[in-house]
């Protein structure tokens, strides 16, 4: 009988205890955050699922902390300029899942929604290389905007002393 391997997802709790990735949550190649560093709250979900949604708590709730975690200075100000939906004014990320009856489930995909949403803050911004228009294309934009108002100015109604 051959050996089955299984792969394993980098976003996984696939680093076993006794390996040098232990207790970290792997963003990028070199980028990692202890699992101390998070924290799961479980819920009840709701919608259907009949009584036995009513007594398991399968909702899986994610914080973390963006100032007092270890993430580089440059994504942590990258990350708490940025306001939106994950983020509170506190300037903590929280990200609920309840998309699956399981809670393992949701527990990964909660962890696979962090690292999507840390991942484009740990790339910096392109710097903006300044540009200047060339004198001919300031001329020929604003000979087009001359003929654009005559042309707009035939379709107004005569003057009054004109049409008397």
């Amino acid at each position: 009988m051959p050996l089955r391997i299984w792969p394993l997802l980098h976003w996984h709790f696939a680093y076993q205890p006794g390996t040098k990735m232990a207790g970290v949550f792997k963003i990028t190649e070199k980028l990692w955050i202890p699992w101390s560093e998070l924290q799961f709250r479980t819920m009840r979900s709701g919608g259907p699922g009949g009584q036995h949604v009513n007594k398991v708590s399968t909702a899986v709730q994610l914080s973390l902390d963006v100032s007092g975690s270890s993430l580089p200075d440059e994504v942590k100000r990258r990350i708490l300029s940025k306001q939106d939906r994950y983020l509170t004014g506190k300037g903590e990320i929280i990200i609920k899942v309840d998309q699956f009856r399981h809670q393992n489930r949701n527990r990964r995909e909660a962890c696979r929604r962090l690292r999507d949403y840390i991942v484009p803050f740990t790339i910096p911004p392109k710097k903006r290389k300044a540009t200047r228009r060339s004198r001919s294309s300031v001329e020929k934009r604003l000979q087009k905007k001359k003929q654009r108002s005559e042309i707009k100015n035939w379709r107004k109604k005569p003057p009054k002393d004109y049409r008397d």
